[in-house]
């Protein structure tokens, strides 16, 4: 697994570096790979690694994350092509996965082709387990698109780059004023 995210991981909230960002972005073309490092209050702290491509607004993006410089972007760096360590499959089974365990999750969508990330899987009121906002587990099977799966089992993940479980649409969701539910 990628040493920074794991450092970033263990360690709490820092401050972003916003001007590193943004000439990292405007640097940036299409093919270029990437590791851009999020912080999302759904989420957590994770990082999405893959090849910048041209989103369908014309804007850039890496797998289905968006390369603006919005403030979820924590960190951005061009990786070398050979950086991709080679991928150690499924594991066995989903039992060892739970909310908060660190994970490195290889996908290969056909829209966004091959690409990592590594962050806290998240759970919630359904049957999904997320890294990033992208589906690991449902139930107690693999989502089609993971085609290998690390756990960093040995890392203490700092409390502030886990999220609280998902809370289920219902609950996510409050009445207009006035209505009853």
């Amino acid at each position: 697994m990628d040493r920074q995210i794991l450092d970033q991981l263990s360690t709490g909230r820092s401050r972003r570096d916003v001007q590193a960002i943004r000439d990292a972005l405007s640097a940036l073309s299409p093919g270029d790979p990437v590791s851009v490092v999020l912080r999302s209050p759904r989420y957590g702290l994770h990082s999405v690694e893959g090849a910048v491509r041209l989103g369908s607004n014309g804007q850039m993006v890496v797998a289905d994350t968006s390369l603006s410089a919005a403030g979820e972007i924590q960190a951005l760096s061009v990786r070398p092509p050979d950086d991709v360590p080679a991928q150690g499959g499924l594991p066995d089974s989903v039992a060892d996965l739970v909310h908060g365990v660190v994970v490195r999750v290889a996908f290969d969508e056909p829209a966004y082709g091959a690409f990592h990330v590594t962050g806290p899987l998240t759970g919630g009121a359904d049957e999904f387990l997320l890294v990033g906002n992208w589906i690991v587990t449902d139930g107690d099977a693999f989502a089609p698109r993971v085609v290998s799966v690390e756990v960093a089992s040995d890392l203490d993940v700092h409390p502030a780059n886990v999220p609280p479980r998902r809370p289920s649409i219902d609950d996510s969701v409050a009445p207009a004023p006035g209505l009853v539910p």
